[in-house]
């Protein structure tokens, strides 16, 4: 099924199965959505609707187990209270910490995912915290269409054998200098729809196995000629639909694994001439 990708306002979905664990960025260019697994907090046959908070019962026979996004695709949050079919909304769990911002002398915050025994949560700025012992096994972490706009330091602490996250179609306007330093394991990760427009040169130093960078649809103008530095064993790269106007010349060097990259819909007017030697592997331009 075909829909505009990153304009679906249903967000995550629950009831994909195990056996699907491949987020398909080929599709997804093609107009395809095949989501991850929501959050622990929505059951089968629901959708989270960040903006409230709610994970939202499907109108009965608007779910399919396994498709993803579209299983509720005929309604939306605001239309479903007017469907004939009914549907319960239940608030996350919350967990309360000091240090007033509500009327009740609390800080709120919203428990939108775990990673073995760790917590992470959004506070009423839609800063994403976590808490407790966090899983020290190898794991994946979806946090795809949550709202968040900004990461608390030491968010991923203690996380240091996590295969794969997932923060696109956030709000992201920057990441903290050291934010994945922790994540040394890291094979994908995805940052795509976000609105980053600039990236700190070290920021991917430690994920020197990452396999997959996803940065499609952001608002970078320029990359540091070194940030691709560490990323020896990507073969994966998306920097399509930025504002990129031009490309360091050895900016590619360190990849000589790579075998597709995107550069469509930017506002380049010309390459350096040699900027594609090093990637005798590529496949797909």
């Amino acid at each position: 099924q075909q829909l505009d990708v990153f304009g679906n306002p249903l967000g995550c979905v629950q009831g994909v199965p195990d056996s699907v664990t491949d987020f398909d960025s080929s599709a997804v260019y093609s107009g395809y959505y095949e989501t991850a697994r929501c959050g622990d907090n929505c059951t089968e046959h629901t959708i989270y609707v960040p903006s409230d908070g709610v994970c939202v019962q499907c109108p009965d026979g608007m779910h399919a187990l396994g498709v993803g996004a579209l299983n509720c695709s005929s309604i939306s949050p605001t239309s479903a209270a007017t469907s004939s079919a009914p549907y319960t909304s239940t608030p996350l769990p919350t967990t309360t910490v000091g240090n007033s911002t509500s009327g009740s002398g609390e800080s709120v915050k919203t428990q939108i995912a775990t990673f073995g025994d760790c917590v992470l949560s959004l506070d009423a700025a839609f800063q994403l915290s976590s808490e407790g012992t966090c899983s020290t096994t190898a794991g994946y972490l979806y946090l795809d269409g949550r709202g968040i706009k900004s990461l608390a330091p030491g968010v991923f602490t203690n996380m240091s054998k996590m295969e794969r996250l997932n923060l696109g179609c956030n709000n992201l306007a920057a990441l903290p200098e050291g934010i994945f330093a922790p994540l040394t394991k890291l094979q994908e990760l995805w940052l795509d729809n976000n609105d980053l427009a600039a990236l700190p040169e070290g920021i991917f130093a430690p994920l020197s196995e990452l396999q997959e960078l996803d940065l499609y649809k952001n608002d970078l103008t320029a990359l540091p000629e070194g940030i691709f530095v560490p990323l020896t064993e990507l073969v994966i790269l998306h920097l399509d639909a930025n504002i990129l106007t031009a490309l360091p010349e050895r900016i590619f060097v360190p990849l000589t694994k790579l075998l597709a990259l995107g550069l469509g819909d930017n506002d380049l007017q010309a390459l350096p001439e040699s900027i594609f030697a090093p990637l005798s592997e590529l496949q797909e331009l």
